[in-house]
């Protein structure tokens, strides 16, 4: 198993890449749901830091915006390296990220509840 600096790096690399996906369902990436998500992604875990700019790997995510099968495809495979204990809480983590991300703007938009829906049949 690798470090846990590494694996809180590839966390935060996850929650962008499902954050961009959640946030565009809609077709507007708000600037509250960019705020939101660049916060939480520098925060997912208060003893570790991303060694990674943040900023620059939103924006990399929403030129390569990813289709929600990559969205699933890239969540199962982080996910199938855990035992049923961790996948439980990461897919939880998870979870509560789309929830908030959809609810930011104010907006649920269907699409948001559809993708989600479907996600959770996907993922958990």
């Amino acid at each position: 198993m690798k470090d846990k600096e590494e694996i809180m790096n590839e966390l935060s690399k996850l929650c962008v890449k499902i954050g961009i996906f959640f946030s565009n369902c809609d077709g507007v990436f708000s600037p509250s749901e960019r705020e939101f998500l660049e916060y939480y992604v520098q925060n997912v875990d208060s003893n570790l830091k991303p060694t990674f700019d943040a900023k620059s790997l939103i924006e990399n995510e929403i030129i390569n915006h990813s289709s929600f099968d990559e969205v699933v495809s890239v969540t199962n495979e982080f996910l199938s390296r855990f035992d049923e204990n961790e996948r439980t809480a990461i897919k939880g983590t998870l979870a509560v990220l789309i929830d908030k991300i959809i609810k930011v703007d104010g907006e649920i938009h269907p699409n948001e509840t559809k993708y989600f829906e479907m996600w959770k049949k996907e993922v958990i």
